[in-house]
């Protein structure tokens, strides 16, 4: 029996994983030809690991953009959240990633999506102290 049935049938890993985990591990590694390899070929975007996070929210939180923009050209959604209600531009606020925000809101993303603990983006970037990404999301806040 191999590794990965074992997982299976333990309940622990979904029956799509080898498909996430390799889409995961090339925007990990930042590899934009696998990636585009991967999608071109039928891979979905928006695969979901065990906990609901996304190729996407995996970019935000690695702070990679061009990771950001690739997946968002292939139309991942900017807006999925996880198991506890986080969303790729909440990732991007709690480490301090402005121009994710920004390619995010850029897009399209709602900032004011509210999270399983009522937690917004600007609530991430304020507990983990970003002034910048406060400053970003008050102007919007403004603007609208």
């Amino acid at each position: 029996m191999t590794l990965l049935a074992v997982f299976l049938m333990a309940g622990t890993l979904h029956a799509a994983t080898p498909g996430y985990l390799t889409l995961f591990n090339a925007v990990r590694k930042s590899d934009i030809i696998k990636i585009t390899d991967l999608l071109n070929n039928g891979m979905q975007v928006d695969q979901t690991d065990e906990v609901g996070n996304t190729a996407l929210i995996i970019a935000a939180k690695k702070g990679d953009n061009r990771m950001v923009e690739l997946l968002l050209a292939y139309k991942a959604d900017y807006d999925h959240q996880n198991e506890t209600g986080t969303t790729p531009i909440m990732i991007a606020a709690k480490y301090g990633n402005k121009q994710i925000i920004k390619t995010l809101l850029n897009n399209g993303a709602n900032y004011n999506v509210r999270n399983n603990s009522n937690l917004r983006a600007v609530d991430y970037a304020r507990i983990y102290r970003h002034q910048d990404c406060i400053a970003l999301f008050n102007q919007l806040d403004f603007a609208g």
